[in-house]
């Protein structure tokens, strides 16, 4: 399963990977063939595990994270269709397609490893194929990017040397300085509060659903958020 969240008026990152199956481990206290669900967040990535227990491992501690993996692999199947005459032939390969879709299974093999400071944890996710996976993490690759000083340096050295080649203007070489300067992992939105809970009067969101005191505030319930002028 896979959970994609908004923060603010931007996706960050913010995936979780469910039903992650645990490899290998070293350094952490998780053992191999453990479930754990893989949860992205915009300055960390949390491993929950089935009993409710997990870790964090902030984005500044990680070294990599690699995906690889065949993908979508395919077992089964392998009838071939025949018959005698042309009528045979076509029958015998409409049977035979039938006999494959119905034997043939996939399963998609991705694996994800988190390279750190401390340790490695290697993992296999049957949600989506490596490249998929790669695309959805993202927002993941360039919050470790701005986190890389020899990246950001690498990148600036670029800079400095298409201005020395006369191929950036002052006025652009700033521009485009000042953007890589401002790369940055983007914090997490606050919840605007806007509102109370008419039962027990806590603090909600205006599009608050329910309170944690149990009130709902959706569908024939008659609680409404009350606006905080």
């Amino acid at each position: 399963m896979i959970d994609v969240t908004k923060i603010g008026s931007l996706t960050s990152v913010n995936l979780a990977l469910r039903d992650c199956t645990v490899v290998g481990a070293a350094g952490y206290q998780v053992d191999a063939g453990r479930k754990v669900a893989l949860v992205f967040l915009p300055d960390r990535i949390h491993i929950e595990q089935e009993d409710g227990t997990g870790f964090r491992i902030p984005l500044v501690e990680i070294a990599s994270v690699e995906i690889s993996g065949p993908g979508v692999v395919q077992s089964g199947g392998g009838f071939v269709g025949g018959g005698f005459g042309v009528a045979g032939a076509i029958e015998g390969m409409a049977i035979s397609a039938v006999l494959n879709a119905l034997t043939s299974k996939t399963k998609i093999y991705t694996f994800i490893s988190v390279i750190t400071n401390v340790g490695e944890l290697h993992l296999h996710f049957q949600g989506m194929e490596p490249g998929a996976l790669r695309v959805a993490l993202s927002p993941l690759y360039v919050a470790l990017r701005a986190l890389d000083p020899d990246w950001v340096q690498g990148r600036r050295r670029v800079l400095d040397e298409m201005r020395s080649r006369d191929c950036l203007t002052e006025k652009q070489y700033e521009g485009l300085a000042r953007r890589l300067g401002a790369a940055s992992v983007q914090e997490e939105a606050p919840v605007p509060v806007g509102g109370r809970c008419p039962s027990c009067k806590s603090p909600v969101a205006i599009s608050a659903e329910r309170c944690h005191c149990g009130a709902m505030f959706v569908g024939t319930s008659l609680w409404r958020v009350e606006p905080i002028e």
